[in-house]
């Protein structure tokens, strides 16, 4: 399997990368899970700010 992450990651793809990341010589999985965490709190936040207007209307 390629050390390098798909291009559209999911949670199970996160969890491979975090195996691999704590294995030596992976310098490219290492920088992939902060933008892959990055990503997904981003989008949370932007589900929550559109939850939290609906629930004002």
């Amino acid at each position: 399997m390629s050390p390098f992450p798909p291009i559209n990651p999911f949670g199970a793809v996160s969890i491979e990368w975090y195996h691999r990341w704590v294995e030596p010589g992976y310098e490219t999985t290492s920088r992939c899970i902060p933008e892959y965490n990055e990503d997904d709190c981003i989008a949370t936040t932007v589900l929550l700010e559109g939850l939290q207007k609906i629930n004002k209307q």
